[in-house]
């Protein structure tokens, strides 16, 4: 029974072991990940203007608030604007308000924006204010993909 006890301690003593290098090297790899994320992603642009080949001038220049939902709008505003910077309810709230959204005041914003963090996972708090997450930036690409967005910017919509 002791050769059998014996192998038991050694296997899991390795297997502890092992655990204890992939934590490590899994820590690592979140460093590097990390790192390459603040590097990446403010110059990574996945914008509907860039797709198309487009001016890189950004596509927030094309869009008119007003058109568009009070979500879209943050959406759109963060991803062309922000720099990957945190921003405040209320500049996001004047943005869009001076971009011609008539469904957008600080207070509607603010629960717009507490709905894409809670259940959305589209955004995330940060120090001063807000910036969108992966699933954001995913999801405004998908947006500006879309037939209904390309309907909503177009010159002849409205004009």
């Amino acid at each position: 029974m002791t050769t059998s006890a014996n192998h038991y301690d050694e296997t899991l003593q390795d297997l502890e072991r092992r655990y204890t290098e992939c934590q490590a090297q899994l820590a690592d790899l979140e460093q590097a990940i990390t790192a390459l994320k603040k590097i990446c992603t403010p110059k990574t642009d996945l914008s509907y203007a860039a797709m198309l080949g487009m001016d890189p001038a950004p596509i927030s220049a094309l869009i008119q608030y007003g058109e568009i939902s009070v979500r879209w709008g943050i959406l759109g505003f963060l991803f062309e604007k922000s720099n990957g910077e945190p921003m405040k309810t209320a500049d996001i709230a004047d943005a869009l308000i001076k971009g011609g959204s008539k469904s957008a005041n600080r207070a509607n914003v603010s629960a717009v924006i507490s709905d894409m963090v809670k259940n959305r996972l589209e955004l995330e708090s940060k120090d001063d204010g807000y910036t969108l997450t992966e699933k954001g930036r995913v999801i405004w690409n998908a947006i500006t993909h879309s037939s209904k967005f390309r309907e909503k910017i177009s010159p002849s919509n409205g004009q």
